[in-house]
């Protein structure tokens, strides 16, 4: 629990009598909804999230809540219950951490005759905890921003002797302060937001959680296939899914799509002839238990709907940098080195025909694939070790300048139906040509243009270069923006410097330009000069507001 006490502080009459309240009637031939109970203003019921809650109130008749919160500088518009009801709880968020705040509260009947209560509700949102993610906003160009909230998920760990910190959910504002956030005592991995509103997070290799504004898990999957590990616990009331994992990506499908989300899993398979090493792999080969991703889609009752495996998509014995790290190692507890051959890390959906694009960092490749058919339409990446029938599939390189992308995550389509993805770029190399060491890495934001019926690729767009270098050897994300075409990166795992390993992160947005230029700059770094906690943020996306879409 937190470490502040949580002081809240309304001014409001229980109850607004009629009196109390402006009316304004649009339609003449009807009267204004009548506020008879409230409003008030109520804590969320869940700590976690403490930057939230409700207004009660009961109308004469059915109504929707539209509130206006201000604290003075910035001011929060939202129909913030928008199905009828005489007796509403309203959704309270966008609360600033440790400044006041009013909210102005006023009901809409089904003709859309309004009535506005006279007094303002007052609030005084709490201060953020002890140990919160250290934010700092660097840059910040209100003007040439994406307008919106960034919300993103932050995770800290720290020496042997420093425990790690809790893990977040945060949203800021543009002027980087938190106007919302959820604090777990679990490990959280990745997060998006749903249709509905709510928030879709992982929590370590098998657990997926819904939960609502108010920090209240709505629904929870864990992924039921393997034995239970030393003191695991299934979530009471969790929805169990037939699967090994579920690891790094849930994705919420398209209306319409036949299954509700698509997820990564594992499963482990046993290779003969395996290559033991990785620029000497064609001198040691012997028999390997290897993890492999399957795509898995599935509906909110748990029901498994298909599954994909990469070992059935991809060459099993094709090695590249990291293929030997010992990620799933204690998930399969039987086998002493379990191989983490492709590591895959996302999935998307092509809104152009709905086949999926999957990240293999292991594998340095972006896989195309057919929904319907499961067949493997392309691949995305450095062309040496595919042998066939993979080579025969391979994208070629078009124009100049071009550079394959190395290590990468989270691919995203533009409008224009171009790919934007994070380069990590650890190594900039594929066995057997020896990686470039760390202090000359760097990574990118690149955006490739593919013609399918030509099998091209071509580099139309980057930001970050061995000339203007900045490194992320892990995690990182793009988001492309919609109105401003501007581009939102997650600098996601970076390094002090290459002989000080303590982490930080940063949240970048720049400008969709031949020569990028930084309009907002939010960093994640712990400064203390001792002890000082590592700081990572796998994504973060932008979104209009903190309240849910319309």
């Amino acid at each position: 629990m937190f470490s502040v006490r949580l002081r809240w502080s309304f001014a409001c009459c229980a109850a607004l009598a009629l009196a109390s309240c402006d009316h304004d009637a649009p339609n003449g031939d009807r009267t204004p909804p009548k506020i008879l109970q409230g409003p008030r203003f109520v804590r969320g019921p869940e700590a976690s999230a403490p930057l939230g809650g409700t207004v009660e109130l009961l109308a004469d008749e059915p109504v929707r809540v539209e509130l206006v919160i201000d604290d003075g500088e910035h001011r929060i518009q939202a129909l913030a219950a928008r199905d009828l009801a005489e007796r509403q709880s309203a959704l309270a968020v966008g609360f600033a951490a440790g400044v006041s705040h009013t909210i102005a509260v006023t009901v809409i009947d089904a003709a859309g005759n309004r009535t506005r209560a006279e007094k303002l509700l007052r609030v005084d949102a709490p201060p953020l905890p002890d140990g919160f993610p250290p934010l700092k906003l660097t840059v910040d160009d209100p003007k040439r921003m994406e307008p919106g909230i960034t919300f993103f998920n932050a995770r800290g760990s720290g020496p042997p002797a420093v425990p790690p910190s809790d893990a977040y959910l945060v949203m800021v504002d543009e002027r980087g302060r938190v106007v919302w956030f959820f604090q777990s005592k679990k490990d959280i991995v990745s997060a998006r937001r749903l249709r509905n509103g709510n928030l879709l997070y992982v929590s370590g290799r098998k657990l997926a959680v819904e939960i609502d504004m108010l920090g209240r898990t709505v629904h929870t999957w864990f992924a039921s296939r393997l034995p239970l590990e030393k003191d695991e616990v299934v979530p009471e009331g969790a929805i169990q899914v037939d699967v090994d994992t579920i690891h790094h990506e849930i994705y919420e499908l398209p209306l319409g799509f036949g299954a509700d989300f698509v997820a990564m899993s594992t499963e482990l398979r046993e290779v003969d002839d395996w290559p033991s090493g990785d620029w000497q792999q064609p001198l040691k080969r012997r028999k390997a238990a290897i993890a492999g991703d399957v795509v898995v889609e599935f509906n909110r009752d748990g029901t498994v709907v298909k599954r994909y495996s990469l070992f059935d998509l991809l060459d099993p014995k094709r090695v590249c940098y990291d293929s030997h790290e010992e990620f799933w190692t204690k998930t399969y507890p039987p086998h002493e080195d379990t191989e983490d051959w492709a590591h895959a890390n996302a999935i998307l959906v092509d809104p152009r025909d709905g086949n999926y694009v999957v990240s293999c960092r292991n594998q340095d490749v972006m896989a195309k694939i057919e929904r319907k058919s499961g067949k493997l339409l392309w691949l995305c990446g450095p062309p040496l070790n595919w042998g066939p029938p993979w080579n025969e599939l391979l994208l070629a390189p078009k124009g100049s300048p071009f550079e394959w992308s190395y290590h990468q995550h989270a691919p995203r389509f533009l409008p224009n139906g171009d790919l934007l993805v994070f380069d990590n770029g650890n190594g900039r190399a594929t066995p057997p040509f020896l990686e470039l060491r760390d202090p000359v890495r760097y990574s990118r934001a690149v955006e490739y243009r593919i013609d399918e019926k030509a099998r091209t690729v071509e580099q139309v767009w980057s930001y970050g270069s061995a000339s203007e270098p900045w490194y992320s050897f892990f995690l990182g994300g793009v988001e492309p923006l919609p109105k401003t075409g501007n581009v939102l990166i997650t600098d996601g795992g970076k390094q002090v410097s290459p002989t000080i390993h303590q982490g930080f992160a940063r949240i970048v947005e720049v400008t969709h330009t031949a020569r990028p230029e930084i309009v907002f700059e939010l960093v994640v770094r712990d400064d203390a000069p001792f002890d000082a906690l590592s700081w990572s943020i796998y994504r973060s996306e932008r979104h209009p507001s903190v309240y849910p879409p319309e």
